[in-house]
């Protein structure tokens, strides 16, 4: 096998890994922490720097060759992939059940939180960690771990089945359409693109139709074929479903039981009611019913609005386009409509004033002026795929972190946007610390027709949601790998960074330069800023 995933690098080298090396390396890393975990457990005395620390270093570089795996399954997915992610997935979680389930180390790590001279960071990571212990089942007995263990290690390959099937159930399904009337509506640059997936999948004329959302969403928007509209939300709105036109293969009802099922029973073992019970015990939200409060309460107050503005638009399509009933497949397009005729704002006419290259600009400005940092491009350095580029985070001068960013929309790549991490900042037994890692990935519409990659506003918001994330994990003072970041952090409170960051879009003086049109480089004018502000909430 290779060992270049075994060799600890600032920035992974990714054209030297093969699927194939995956799990030798982890495999090794994990032989390597039980020998340690032997060697602790019969320690005399336990103690941070003994007990702890070193578990916790090589733990990390544990976490550090599955993300690389994982997020290349995640933007390049392949059956070769699949096939050893599986398997090390099933692996890793075996692996961690029995160190979570150690009764011997959960002692030790007990007897050092009772210690004194912790700081308050390592006091955190032992708090979150005896959690953890007991939340996987340390005091459980025997024949309730094992259980609970292979609980663990099934809801792995259902979850990992679930994605899949996705994936697969989404980029499996397309309508070739030749008549070109059928598009009516749909803005040409939409059309090209359409024209031109029918060319790249072998189809010498017409147009493919897809369930990629850079396509799915401007033709629900724009196109006046109401029956076509139809065929469209049906497939998208059952993918991965024994419903619509879809391959039951891919249909994950089955395994959607399966997993509710397997997550009540660790439940159970828990002595917990529900898995809604179980989820909070990480969260902020202290209970289940104080979740259920809170949303019954915002459906309270939300749901008379959300009604007036239905019939509104119910109405507003009976007079428009005479339909009787507002059909789900017709949302889009009415409101669409109805925003440009209220408010005079084109989604399509505001894309042109986003090009990429400007909003990522426009973006760096902005991180400039609220966090004082400069990003800058790494030239020639590896990147997980070759859309990927690599940016350098510096403050006064000093390289904070590093983000690959990985933007477009292709074949392979799984759906949304995310931020993952690759390394989280290190600094003990290093001379030099090991610098924060992050991959932020969209599902933008690739450049085309010798243009950039044209943004519609939600595109731009979706951005800059996804650098608060990243600029939440690069920024982080705390070098305990545990809770370094986004480590740690409740997923009822993780959100904060993102929408914060969010706010700068609609702010004039950064649309100043966040945009500039295509062809004539103009910023969007005051007057249509106004109109986009009138528009926001609608």
């Amino acid at each position: 096998m290779s060992t270049a995933l075994l060799q600890e690098q600032q920035l992974p080298a990714f054209e030297t890994y093969s699927v194939s090396d995956f799990r030798p390396a982890l495999e090794a890393l994990m032989s390597q922490f039980n020998n340690l975990l032997e060697k602790v457990c019969a320690q005399q005395e336990s103690s941070w720097d003994e007990t702890v620390a070193p578990l916790s270093d090589l733990s990390r570089k544990i976490d550090h060759v599955w993300s690389i795996a994982s997020h290349l399954k995640a933007v390049a997915d392949s059956e070769e992939l699949r096939a050893v992610y599986k398997t090390l997935s099933e692996e890793l979680s075996a692996f961690y059940s029995a160190v979570a389930q150690n009764k011997e180390l959960y002692s030790r790590y007990l007897a050092v939180s009772e210690q004194s001279g912790l700081n308050a960071s390592q006091k955190k990571v032992l708090e979150n960690k005896l959690r953890s212990f007991r939340l996987s089942g340390v005091a459980l007995e025997d024949d309730a771990k094992a259980e609970f263990k292979a609980l663990n290690q099934k809801l792995v390959g259902l979850s990992n089945r679930f994605s899949e099937n996705v994936l697969d159930s989404s980029q499996a399904w397309s309508l070739h359409i030749v008549d070109a009337e059928r598009l009516a509506g749909v803005p040409s640059s939409v059309i090209s693109r359409l024209e031109e997936r029918a060319r790249d999948k072998g189809y010498e004329t017409g147009y493919l139709l897809g369930l990629d959302l850079t396509l799915y969403l401007p033709v629900m928007q724009y196109c006046e074929d109401r029956d076509l509209r139809k065929v469209l939300y049906e497939a998208f709105i059952t993918r991965a479903s024994n419903q619509g036109p879809h391959d039951l293969s891919h249909a994950n009802e089955e395994l959607m039981r399966d997993i509710m099922d397997a997550r009540l029973r660790k439940s159970e073992l828990l002595d917990l009611a529900s898995y809604a019970d179980l989820s909070v015990q990480t969260k902020m939200a202290e209970s289940p019913q104080q979740v259920l409060d809170f949303l019954y309460d915002l459906h309270e107050k939300a749901k008379p609005l959300a009604e007036k503005e239905f019939v509104e638009l119910t109405a507003y399509a009976k007079q428009k386009f005479g339909l009787a009933e507002l059909a789900a497949w017709d949302v889009p397009f009415v409101t669409e409509t109805l925003r440009k005729e209220r408010f005079d704002v084109d989604q399509e006419l505001l894309r042109q004033y986003f090009p990429l290259p400007t909003v990522l600009s426009g973006l760096f400005e902005v991180l400039k002026r609220v966090f004082g940092v400069e990003l800058e491009e790494q030239e020639g350095v590896s990147t997980p795929v070759p859309d990927a580029r690599c940016f350098k985070v510096l403050q006064n001068g000093q390289a904070l972190a590093y983000i690959y960013m990985d933007l477009y929309s292709r074949d392979g790549k799984r759906g949304g946007a995310w931020v993952g991490t690759c390394h989280k900042l290190t600094e003990f037994d290093k001379e030099e610390p090991l610098l924060p890692v992050a991959y932020l990935v969209c599902n933008f519409a690739a450049p085309s027709d010798g243009k950039p990659s044209l943004l519609t506003h939600s595109d731009v918001v979706t951005l800059f949601h996804e650098c608060g994330h990243a600029m939440h994990h690069c920024l982080t003072k705390i070098s305990y790998p545990e809770i370094s970041g986004i480590a740690g952090v409740p997923w009822d409170a993780v959100e904060l960074p993102s929408q914060f960051l969010e706010n700068w879009c609609w702010q004039p003086e950064a649309l100043e330069f966040l945009s500039s049109h295509v062809d004539d480089k103009e910023s969007l004018p005051d007057a249509l800023i106004e109109k986009m502000m009138k528009a926001k909430s609608f």
